[in-house]
């Protein structure tokens, strides 16, 4: 089987959660078989990364395309008008659009990726330009599509209630984090974390989010404005910045000098030693189509609190402590009841979340969407 990957969307560091997918899925696909080829179609952003970590794959060949994805209007010209004069050439099997949007001239079977309906559910996240032609290019590759993947049960039922698609043309195909995130003595990972970041201190609470209004962040550091008297923690806001800076940038403004780090970007090695070292991670979203960072927390060994919104609580499971998303006396109660956790009971939540977390896997998502191709491009 031919397949095209349709990676026009992805901008490094900038795509959150879709990154990780995009790069560890083709990673897993590649080692569950030998027999497929890959097509990747690129931009200038991508190109040199993508070309780094598969270049060496005989299997793999690239097709640049010479624009920046930053500027949608251009990204829109590239992947509707130009991909799809370059897809004939290629010979494809079908063409994999992992970023919401697919060419909608493409006259090859297609398969989409649709991760959540956030644009629908919380449009103030985006332009209101933005909004409508993600919205029209949404639903119009939801229906062209001749299979749509998505990653949870929730965000299966969002595409169903804004697109009315069928459910049987809809495969969930979970995200999961590797061993990555437990590894390394707590003694390393405060090393590294003094060198790469000396303004940090002990202990320290951990968000890892970007600032879209719906991720909650500046309600968050509000209410850490009154638990920060009472205990002695930073809170660590890691994440880029997205429409909800400002609100974040002013609830910032009333806290203690020194008690809140933000950090809008951190390599991926820090990251892993920020999850190890926190004593407790937060997560206040109120929309998530999966909620990764929950899950790379379950992993890493931390406490994880949550809200139940979305699919955070279908990630989480029983592992995971929840608090009530409206009510800022609740989240402190569960910061302060987790914090004084008796460390026996530690371990043991800890344990059962690190086993929940390994419940998901990459190689199991790689060999299930294989099949959704094999079954598109009619080779089963």
């Amino acid at each position: 089987m031919r397949i095209g990957v349709n990676t026009l969307f992805y901008r490094p560091t900038e795509v959150g959660g879709s990154e990780t997918y995009l790069l560890e899925l083709l990673h897993w696909m590649m080692q569950a078989t030998q027999g497929h080829e890959w097509v990747f179609f690129t931009n200038l952003e991508n190109h040199d990364v993508l070309l780094k970590r598969f270049g060496g794959e005989r299997r793999v060949s690239f097709v640049p395309l010479r624009f920046r994805a930053g500027n949608r209007l251009s990204r829109m010209f590239w992947e509707q008008i130009v991909l799809p004069i370059k897809v004939p050439a290629q010979r494809l099997d079908l063409l994999w659009s992992p970023g919401y949007v697919l060419p909608v001239l493409v006259r090859r079977p297609q398969v989409l990726t649709v991760f959540d309906m956030q644009t629908r559910s919380f449009p103030d996240d985006f332009h209101a330009v933005a909004t409508w032609a993600m919205n029209v290019l949404v639903s119009l590759g939801c229906r062209l599509s001749s299979r749509i993947l998505t990653t949870s049960q929730f965000s299966k039922m969002e595409i169903i209630r804004f697109t009315r698609i069928p459910e049987r043309r809809i495969t969930v195909t979970p995200l999961a984090t590797t061993e990555v995130f437990a590894e390394g003595t707590l003694d390393a990972v405060r090393a590294r974390l003094a060198r790469d970041l000396p303004v940090l201190k002990y202990p320290y609470l951990l968000c890892v989010s970007f600032s879209h209004p719906h991720k909650n962040l500046a309600w968050l550091a509000e209410v850490f404005v009154k638990l920060s008297r009472e205990i002695p923690h930073q809170l660590v806001l890691v994440g880029r910045p997205g429409r909800g800076e400002r609100a974040l940038q002013e609830a910032l403004e009333r806290q203690t000098p020194g008690r809140v780090l933000r950090l809008p970007y951190v390599s991926q090695e820090t990251l892993v030693a920020l999850y190890r070292a926190a004593d407790l991670f937060i997560m206040p979203s109120l929309y998530e189509g999966f909620g990764l960072p929950v899950l790379e927390a379950m992993m890493a060994g931390v406490l994880v609190l949550a809200t139940r919104s979305a699919s955070i609580l279908e990630v989480g499971g029983e592992a995971v402590t929840y608090f009530d998303a409206q009510s800022p006396d609740d989240l402190c109660a569960k910061i302060r009841r987790l914090l004084a956790m008796d460390p026996r009971a530690r371990q043991r939540k800890i344990a059962a979340a690190r086993e929940r977390a390994r419940e998901f896997s990459w190689s199991r998502t790689a060999r299930e969407t294989l099949a959704c191709f094999e079954t598109v491009a009619g080779h089963l």
